[in-house]
């Protein structure tokens, strides 16, 4: 079950004490607040991605088993501001060059086989070679 709701006879219910601290950290978030220190005002201190899992669980707006803890408005607008503040980082972070992975190798013939495992596949190891590349 997630946080702010409890299951009694079949049904999905709101964890009133839960459900307060989830709704103050959607209203933190949304006046500016960082993911961890709006859970962490709300007195649910959670983990940054833990937080944001939580503003992206649409469970929270309501569904046809889940009562909704916020309204569809806060979650909508918590879940926007989440996408601008991703948008507007992304554009500040420089474009990583990642080195391409060499993974290719050549496996000389075999001439020699040991009788002991370990130096059998000693043996054979050394016989793998990168390729080149240029």
């Amino acid at each position: 079950m997630i946080p702010g709701y409890y299951i009694e006879d079949g049904r999905i219910l709101i964890d009133e004490n839960t459900a307060g601290k989830i709704r103050n950290i959607f209203l933190h978030y949304t006046s500016g607040l960082s993911l961890k220190e709006s859970a962490a005002r709300a007195g649910f201190p959670l983990t940054h991605s833990s937080v944001k899992r939580l503003i992206r669980q649409r469970k929270y707006a309501g569904t046809d088993s889940y009562p909704a803890i916020v309204d569809s408005d806060l979650f909508n607008l918590a879940n926007e501001e989440l996408n601008r503040r991703a948008a507007s980082i992304n554009k500040k972070k420089p474009e990583r060059k990642i080195k391409p992975v060499r993974n290719s190798f050549t496996l000389d013939k075999a001439s020699k086989i040991y009788t002991v495992p370990a130096e059998n596949a000693q043996y054979i190891y050394s016989l793998i070679k990168e390729a080149a590349y240029e």
